[in-house]
């Protein structure tokens, strides 16, 4: 009897060790998404800076496009690249890359018009 009792302990104890051992892992593993997330951010950020001011180009750019791309394809890159960037899907930090692609869109659908 002791020596189930003893086992339950044991097996309990591994059990214990192993989910905290998988906690660490997902901590881990959040944490570099959140790095990812910032250099992304700050990749974004420094080629948009380059390109300024508001330009054609600085919009196709932005957008992923070419200036022989139609405006079907350019909304779908803005409407991708929207939900990526988008301050609810980054918690509500740096809405910068939001308003530049914004702009962009702006920018393309007056100069197609």
């Amino acid at each position: 009897m002791q020596e189930s009792f003893l086992k339950r302990i044991v097996d309990h104890e591994k059990i214990q060790k192993k989910l905290e051992k998988q906690e660490r892992l997902n901590r881990k593993k959040i944490l570099l998404d959140e790095i990812k997330n910032t250099i992304n951010h700050i990749k974004f950020n420094e080629q948009q800076e380059a390109l300024r001011p508001y330009s054609l180009a600085w919009a196709l750019n932005t957008l992923n496009a070419e200036s022989t791309t139609n405006l079907a394809d350019i909304k779908k890159n803005y409407l991708q690249l929207a939900q990526q960037y988008h301050p609810d899907k980054n918690n509500g930090e740096n809405m910068q890359p939001m308003a530049d692609l914004n702009k962009a869109w702006e920018i393309i659908k007056t100069a197609r018009q």
